[in-house]
């Protein structure tokens, strides 16, 4: 029974001293390569996106255009953007 507990006591200090390596490991990588900058970099480039975005279509709006909404039908759909471009084509403006 004693070397069974120790046994056991052992293994749980292995697994918290590994967990504790591997966390240590991981936070120097994630420094190394700067991955919480890269992060923060994408998360301002998506706002600013989604900004110009805005306003691309808010010029579209003014200049005549119109904005469809459209349920997103393949993944290319949701690619492409939320919404579909209806501009008038020559053989609408006949």
């Amino acid at each position: 029974m004693d070397n069974s507990v120790s046994t056991l006591i052992s293994l749980l200090l292995i697994i918290i001293i590994s967990l504790g390596v591997f966390l240590l490991l991981r936070s120097i990588m994630l420094w190394y390569w700067k991955v919480d900058i890269i992060v923060k970099n994408q998360e301002i480039q998506n706002k600013l996106l989604k900004n110009q975005n805005e306003l691309l279509e808010k010029l579209f709006i003014l200049q005549g255009g119109q904005l469809a909404e459209k349920q997103a039908d393949s993944k290319d759909d949701i690619r492409a953007g939320r919404y579909v471009i209806n501009t008038p084509t020559t053989s609408d403006q006949k």
